[in-house]
């Protein structure tokens, strides 16, 4: 603490330092653990927190000089935001982190699309399948229409033949009757 504000920060003044921030991760002796100064008049003077959304819940600053607006997580921890994408910027092991966490997702997700692909394939089959069935079924019944109209057509003829027999044996029959009746 001693060498953060009586000795660096009356050097980084002298220096022309237009911004310091300190920061104490273990809240050891910072109250609030985030502190920023800027260069007015060649002293470094406690910067103003940014408000968000008109609130002062924790120290927030933003600063004009890096672009970047600094903040305290929920567990104390510094974050770093890119002012005008709002993007965090990552430490290494955090961006180690994500790009593996990034990996897994990307091969959870191609192997979720390979799943579904296989399972589109597989119901486009069944469905082909059912198709197949249907248009056999279908095939057969017309077979079984097609027998089922040859087979009336047969009993048709065969109903007609057996009428003409019979309009013949009756014609014979008169035939018979009336030369019977005939006197000889």
């Amino acid at each position: 603490r001693r060498e953060d504000f009586t000795i660096k920060q009356p050097l980084y003044a002298r220096m022309g330092v237009k911004e310091y921030y300190i920061y104490d991760p273990t809240r050891d002796y910072l109250k609030p653990p985030l502190q920023a100064f800027e260069l007015i008049n060649n002293q470094l003077q406690p910067m103003k927190p940014h408000k968000v959304n008109g609130v002062l819940n924790a120290p927030v600053y933003l600063s004009k000089l890096l672009g970047l607006r600094l903040s305290l997580d929920e567990w104390g921890r510094l974050e770093l935001f890119d002012v005008e994408s709002g993007e965090q910027l990552l430490s290494d092991e955090e961006a180690r982190i994500k790009a593996e966490l990034q990996s897994g997702l990307d091969r959870e997700r191609a192997l979720l699309a390979a799943q579904r692909e296989e399972l589109e394939r597989g119901r486009a089959e069944m469905a082909a399948q059912r198709a197949e069935q249907e248009a056999q079924r279908a095939e057969q019944e017309s077979q079984r229409s097609e027998q089922e109209s040859q087979r009336a057509e047969q009993e048709a003829q065969r109903a007609n033949h057996a009428e003409e027999e019979l309009q013949k044996a009756l014609a014979q029959l008169e035939e018979l009757k009336r030369q019977s009746q005939k006197p000889q």
